[in-house]
């Protein structure tokens, strides 16, 4: 089965309409959808309305009757956990289970990845399945202090949770062809490599550590098979607000919100890094709240009532490193190599063209060292959202001192802006694809020279057409054959191709979209039951269990949010 066929069964008229999983570009044309983002942006731990609505509704918004003022407490343990791991997969690599091959399959499947990027034999490949999970645990402390002695309906709210977050890729690998070849001589260095000391599955070759010819290890974007964990403070939130309307059966107020960010921010070394908070964005909105108690009976042992709040926030510019891929060349484009490529260092390198031949000197030449490109397209940027939405509404059941609550909430955020960002060198690199890098003399095949054969059109899927299976660069950009000191170069069995010249990268070749977290919309169903005491002292004590399911709305054919579900319990005490 390939990789295609692994993502796609035969889809049904149901699937199609539904858009359940994949595009409908995608489904009618059997291909992996082209999207692919580099980063996964959550709601915060923070931004949860329902949960800091239920169970204590009757403690806060109240008038202070005969008291000056009074305070509410809450604690509230809960734990979530993601679902829908194929809508979370698909989000980073366009389908949930991608093949790797390498260049010298016979097979290869049109949208195989190139595994020679990863160090691995040109005759390797496996079938990788992702299965990305998020866990978090989290204590949120909830404080609500009226301000009636000051103004009546006034109140200061503040809230923060304390989170360990434990987030993992969960990739599963099945090596169907574990590979013998060994890289021949020129082809990722200026000798052979040997089968030995080349990667054994690309499970390892993400969390690679070591060099591979000229290849150098990951740095940036690796993707480990254990979890990943975190343990922060999100935010510490704060509402400033006022009551304008305030009685026993109804109220309505505003309120000035403010997040103070104290979780962490995303710094690209891994694919999937655990985030607590918002990404260090300071924010700055308003809210509405409000209830009315639409029935009670007689004696008042029974009441239904409606609550709502609505939180508007703008996340100010917030310092991140990103990770981009390139314009040009597609998803996953920054897991391919690259050459770094300067001045040329022999003289005598040079490149045949036309007819009659004119030999033209190399303006640029490989110097010696393979980098993966996300280690040098993740970059520090300037990150800002718009407009945060978190809108809950839900129902309240009363019974003497039993409240079940049940709701809904639905959050929006706007897609990610950047403002500035750290430039990728100029002209300093240049994707190799599947170039032989290094020709020799005839001669005397100990003495090699460098080339400047590039790929500017090569994507994750392998080399520019029509593929360098013999090692001699016909597919290199501008291609000739090149000659050092006017004899020809070769590689074991052929003379051997240079550029004429080199097509170089430049700072406006990354996507910058590739990088931001598009616009995302989550939907909540949530359901509570609690009980409070009323004691003669004056402290009023109250207790609760609840849970949630959140699932993801598909934003651009592709889920943005997390779908995931919860369980809590709330406690704390009015006075």
């Amino acid at each position: 089965m390939n990789g295609i066929e692994q993502c796609f069964k035969k889809p049904t008229l149901l699937s199609i309409l539904s858009w359940s999983r994949y595009s409908i570009f995608s489904l009618l044309f059997l291909v992996p959808a082209a999207h692919g983002y580099t980063f996964f942006s959550p709601r915060s731990q923070t931004v949860n309305a329902a949960r800091e609505l239920v169970g204590w509704q009757q403690f806060i918004n109240i008038p202070a009757h005969d008291r000056c003022s009074y305070s509410t407490f809450s604690a509230t343990p809960e734990y979530t956990q993601s679902f829908k791991e194929n809508q979370l997969a698909e989000y980073f690599f366009g389908c949930p289970t991608r093949i790797f091959s390498g260049s010298q399959v016979s097979a290869r499947g049109e949208h195989d990845i190139l595994a020679d990027y990863f160090g691995l034999p040109t005759d390797f490949q496996s079938s990788v399945t992702f299965k990305p999970r998020v866990q978090n645990a989290l204590l949120d402390l909830d404080w609500y202090q009226s301000l009636d002695n000051l103004w009546s309906g006034a109140y200061i709210r503040v809230h923060a949770p304390l989170v360990y977050a434990a987030w993992e890729m969960n990739m599963c690998e099945s090596i169907e062809q574990p590979g013998t070849n060994a890289y021949p001589a020129g082809y990722m260095a200026s000798s052979a490599v040997e089968r030995s000391v080349l990667e054994s599955s690309v499970t390892n070759a993400f969390c690679r550590k070591q060099t591979v010819g000229d290849m150098q290890p990951l740095t940036a974007g690796r993707i480990c098979c254990s979890k990943r964990t975190r343990t922060n403070v999100a935010e510490v939130q704060v509402a400033l607000g006022h009551n304008p309307i305030l009685c026993d059966t109804h109220h309505f107020g505003w309120n000035i919100r403010t997040s103070i960010p104290t979780g962490c921010r995303s710094r690209g070394d891994f694919l999937f890094e655990p985030m607590i908070g918002n990404g260090g964005h300071w924010e700055l909105g308003a809210g509405l709240t409000g209830h009315v108690t639409a029935w009670s009976s007689a004696c008042e042992n029974h009441a239904v009532a409606l609550y709502s709040d609505l939180n508007v926030t703008h996340l100010f510019t917030a310092r991140q490193r990103r990770s981009f891929d390139f314009t040009a060349n597609g998803c996953l484009s920054r897991y391919m190599l690259l050459e770094q490529m300067s001045a040329p260092l022999v003289s005598g390198l040079e490149v045949n063209r036309g007819a009659p031949i004119v030999e033209v000197p190399v303006q640029n030449q490989y110097s010696g060292k393979l980098i993966p490109a996300v280690n040098v397209t993740t970059l520090w940027a300037n990150i800002s959202v718009d407009a945060q939405v978190d809108f809950v509404i839900k129902a309240a059941y009363t019974y003497k001192n039993c409240t079940v609550d049940i709701g809904y909430d639905l959050w929006f955020r706007s897609k990610e802006k950047m403002g500035c960002r750290e430039q990728f060198p100029n002209n300093a690199y240049a994707l190799k694809g599947d170039t032989q890098l290094y020709g020799f003399a005839l001669d005397n095949p100990s003495v090699f020279v460098a080339l400047n054969g590039t790929q500017h059109a090569a994507t994750i899927q392998g080399g520019q057409a029509p593929g360098n299976s013999d090692f001699t660069n016909d597919n290199v950009d501008n291609p000739g054959p090149a000659t050092f000191n006017s004899l020809p170069l070769f590689t074991p069995t052929a003379t051997v191709n240079g550029s004429a010249q080199a097509i170089l990268l430049t700072d406006a070749d990354l996507n910058n979209t590739s990088g931001l977290a598009p616009r995302a919309l989550s939907q909540m169903l949530f359901f509570h039951a609690g009980y409070d005491w009323h004691t003669c002292n004056g402290t009023n004590p109250f207790v609760g269990v609840g849970a949630s399911v959140e699932w993801g709305n598909r934003t651009d054919h592709v889920t943005t949010a997390l779908s995931q579900w919860g369980v809590w319990l709330k406690i704390g005490f009015n006075r």
